[in-house]
């Protein structure tokens, strides 16, 4: 199986079978995962922050904002139909108290969801929150499969 790194501020689609989406390491951040089973098609978006007034060309997902638009976009020219797409939400650690407007994490996990359930989209299931800083598998046929560093089993979706 080929594996495809998805780093922060990016994301990948395909419709390319035996791929292995990866996303490493996601801290705070958010992987969005998504299948669609009837056009074969996959992907990762891992947004950084909520929102930027200026968003980078070479970064096209660090902002949630515009992140989630080209994201999507990708996905329905691949083929996609929205009554076919399931989500799967994994990260955004928590690693310190503070102030809502501080908790990164919490700002993307929320216009995320939101923009997600507004759109009608399925969310499957979530595993986000907490102090973990986990690593996230996903192919056309298995997962989201998360390891988390210290831990001795996988979580599986």
């Amino acid at each position: 199986m080929r594996e495809i790194f998805v780093e922060k501020g990016t994301f990948v689609v395909t419709d390319e079978g035996g791929v292995l989406l990866i996303a490493k390491s996601l801290g705070s951040t958010l992987a969005i995962c998504l299948r669609d089973t009837s056009s074969g098609i996959i992907g990762i978006c891992v947004p950084v922050v909520p929102k930027v007034s200026t968003p980078d060309p070479l970064l096209t997902a660090f902002d949630c904002a515009n992140g989630l638009r080209e994201f999507f976009k990708e996905v329905m020219e691949k083929g996609a139909k929205r009554q076919n797409i399931k989500i799967w939400l994994v990260g955004v650690g928590i690693f310190f108290e503070g102030p809502r407007e501080l908790n990164i994490g919490a700002q993307l996990y929320t216009y995320v969801k939101n923009t997600i359930e507004r759109n009608g989209i399925k969310i499957v299931k979530e595993h986000v929150g907490g102090s973990y800083n986990r690593t996230v598998r996903f192919s056309f046929t298995d997962g989201p499969v998360i390891t988390i560093p210290g831990e001795d089993e996988e979580v599986v979706l």
